[in-house]
C-alpha cells in the first residue's frame, strides 16, 4: 500500500527539519489526499450501512485539530 501523503507538497527545508518524524510537520494532515476511489466507495456503502471514519493524531503534534480534520472530511465527502 502506498502512502497518501504527497512528499512534493512539503518543501525540502521542512522535510530536513522534520527528518525522522515527518508526521509532526505542521499542517501535514491537510496535505493528504484520499486513497484512490475511497470517496466513491463511501457513498454506496453509506446507503446501506452506518459508516464511520476513524483517525488519530500524533499526541506530539497539537497543531492537528479535530475541526481541521472534520472540515476536510466534510469537504472530501461532500456532506453537511
Amino acid at each position: 500500500m502506498t502512502s497518501n501523503r504527497d512528499p512534493d507538497k512539503v518543501d525540502e527545508a521542512t522535510k530536513k527539519a522534520y527528518e525522522g518524524h515527518l508526521d509532526d510537520i505542521p499542517g501535514l494532515f491537510s496535505l493528504m489526499e484520499p486513497m484512490p476511489d475511497a470517496i466513491n466507495a463511501v457513498h454506496p456503502l453509506a446507503q446501506d450501512y452506518d459508516c464511520y471514519i476513524l483517525f488519530s493524531f500524533s499526541h506530539d503534534a497539537p497543531h492537528h485539530s479535530f475541526m481541521k480534520a472534520n472540515n476536510l472530511l466534510k469537504t472530501s465527502l461532500e456532506i453537511s
